[in-house]
């Protein structure tokens, strides 16, 4: 999939990834103290899956308990199922 170098595939609210020739980004967004909307860079990837799989442990991994864990699932796994097939595609 060739995509331009500075164009972010938003998921959900709070993450982000963008891919060029040598990987794929994964970003997670965060606002400034001045209320400045920033990404900011989280892991590197071979795939769209690995970046995926890695978005969902950050996601899940600071949960404390099973029904919060349930509800971070159903959440990822409906932003990732909104995602356009070509980038799930491997």
């Amino acid at each position: 999939m060739k995509r331009s170098k500075n164009e972010m595939i938003h998921i959900g609210a709070d993450w982000a990834l963008q891919g060029d020739e040598t990987c794929i980004t994964l970003y997670k967004r965060r606002v400034t103290e001045k209320g400045a909307e920033q990404y900011d860079a989280k892991g590197y990837y071979n795939d769209f899956h690995e970046a995926f799989k890695a978005m969902v442990i950050k996601e899940i991994g600071p949960l404390n308990n099973v029904e919060n864990i349930i509800k971070a699932i159903d959440g990822l796994h409906d932003t990732i199922e909104s995602l356009p097939k070509s980038i799930l595609a491997r």
